[in-house]
């Protein structure tokens, strides 16, 4: 028996033994032979693999160095191979050497008859140094996919012959979906990007087959209903031995929360703008007509002396003047600060809010105004302190608008829309109303972008600004329905809060 080889055999098998001895001891792999747990042959390699001299190891069972946490499955599959059962012939798992080192191998296993009896034989390789790699590479695709999430960019490869797309993890949850739900193509790209922005990718499709980097931003409608702005860059495009494109490489960016910064921005200078113009025009415009009047109002004084009774009018008209001045730049600060969230919300109970609006319209210079204010029952509701200025401004609006005597109402009631329950507010007058046409119109240019250069609609606008804030509704409608002429009424809506 040469040196390197150990056994515990009879003359059968160390006559064939003999013929293979020499493969055996130089192969690279470990192999050992075992028959029920016992170890029957083991090679120098398999000694070297576990760490082990090799006579040490021919006396131990042959699963005493694999690792605790697949022994138990071993056992199992050696017991079941000896029976006679199929199992599966190649696996992988750890093994501790002498020293504690653990290894990853792979393990391939086949039986034989041995002394009438069954045997195995069993090749290990070292797989250790590719089992490190696949860690070192799941992590870094793990790390990847990771800042690829945080940055909400992904990688997509083209396919320009067929239409198929390779995703990224993160392309997939761009478009709302997890990885590998669905099997996206141009085609179905282009299903799922809003209908307004489909020539868009048309022409980045083009731009792709004519070899040109493009970059586009678009929106794509999610399957939960969301809408997303992607911005889609073609970064890398392959042309084939034909000349033609074939692929292109790329990258998706989710950009919804630049655009809404973007919007928000544009928004802001929109407002700005706004208040510039309400203050440069209207405020100047009302100022012209205050001098104008003082103007007049001085050149009586000059030529006269002292102002008639009759001429009274000029300073009435002068100080109203200024006092539109006053409430329009109130208005503009209150919806100022009200965008800016400096008003917290409240429980509040309307119809005493209202009841404050009336004492302040109890007594109207020059003028028989009648205020009948019969609430039905309290509302509570959730808004902030503006609340009032919206009564405030209905009911000074019925003034304003009006000459001679005036009658309004205010109605107050709880009322069910949609299932839900409403704090109603009705502020009704028998003015000269206002036109059907003009109600459209009215409406159609409460908003910040409609309301620019006419200051005389923008007590109308903060009203309608406020309301949309509590989360409520407002319209106008005919006091006597079909008869304009008769008055109009103003109806305002916020949820009920009930108080416990």
């Amino acid at each position: 028996m040469e040196k390197g080889l150990s056994m515990k055999v009879g003359g059968a098998f160390r006559d064939a033994m003999e013929i293979f001895k020499a493969l055996f001891d130089s192969s690279s792999a470990g192999i050992l032979v075992y028959q029920g747990e016992d170890t029957v042959y083991v090679n120098p390699a398999m000694a070297e693999l576990e760490g082990y001299p090799l006579e040490e190891r021919r006396w131990m069972k042959f699963w005493e160095t694999v690792h605790p946490d697949f022994r138990e499955a071993v056992r199992r599959r050696a017991e079941a191979r000896q029976r006679g059962e199929a199992v599966p012939a190649t696996n992988e798992l750890k093994i501790i050497r002498k020293n504690g080192e653990q290894r990853w191998v792979t393990s391939s296993a086949g039986t034989f008859i041995l002394d009438g009896r069954p045997a195995v034989i069993l090749i290990l390789q070292d797989i250790t140094g590719l089992k490190h790699a696949e860690e070192a590479l799941k992590k870094s695709q793990y790390i990847l996919a990771k800042a690829q999430q945080i940055a909400h960019v992904g990688n997509w490869a083209w396919n320009l012959k067929t239409g198929a797309l390779n995703w990224s993890e993160e392309v997939y949850r761009i478009f709302g979906y997890g990885p590998g739900e669905v099997k996206p193509t141009y085609e179905w790209v282009l299903s799922r990007v809003h209908p307004e922005d489909r020539a868009i990718m048309m022409c980045f499709a083009e731009d792709v087959a004519m070899l040109r980097r493009c970059s586009v931003d678009y929106r794509v409608l999610r399957p939960d209903g969301s809408i997303r702005y992607v911005n889609s860059v073609a970064d890398k495009i392959i042309v084939g031995k034909s000349g033609e494109p074939e692929r292109a490489y790329g990258i998706n960016q989710d950009i919804t929360e630049r655009k809404k910064a973007e919007e928000a921005l544009m928004a802001a200078k929109a407002e700005a703008e706004l208040y510039v113009d309400l203050m440069g025009h209207d405020i100047n415009n009302m100022n012209q007509i205050t001098m104008g009047y003082l103007e007049l109002a001085h050149n009586i004084l000059d030529f006269e002396g002292k102002l008639g009774h009759d001429s009274i009018y000029l300073i009435e008209r002068a100080i109203d003047s200024l006092n539109n001045s006053s409430k329009l730049i109130d208005n503009v600060r209150k919806l100022q600060r009200e965008r800016m969230g400096m008003y917290g919300q409240e429980v509040l109970e309307v119809t005493g809010i209202i009841q404050e609006v009336v004492e302040q319209f109890k007594s109207v210079p020059n003028r028989k105004v009648t205020i009948d204010y019969r609430p039905a029952a309290k509302c509570h509701v959730k808004a902030n302190s503006l609340l009032k200025d919206v009564f405030l401004n209905l009911v000074g609006n019925s003034i304003k608008h009006s000459t001679g005597p005036l009658n309004i109402a205010i109605n107050v009631e709880v009322a069910s829309y949609d299932g839900e329950d409403y704090c109603r507010v009705a502020v009704e007058d028998d003015g000269p109303g206002i036109p059907d046409a003009l109600k459209q119109t009215l409406f159609n240019r409460l908003s910040l972008a409609s309301t620019r250069v006419r200051g005389k609609g923008f007590g109308l606008c903060l009203i309608k600004s406020l309301i949309d804030d509590y989360r409520g509704k407002f319209w106008v409608e005919d006091r006597v329905p079909g008869d304009h002429t008769k008055g109009s009424r103003f109806v305002v809506l916020l949820p009920t809060y009930n108080v416990k």
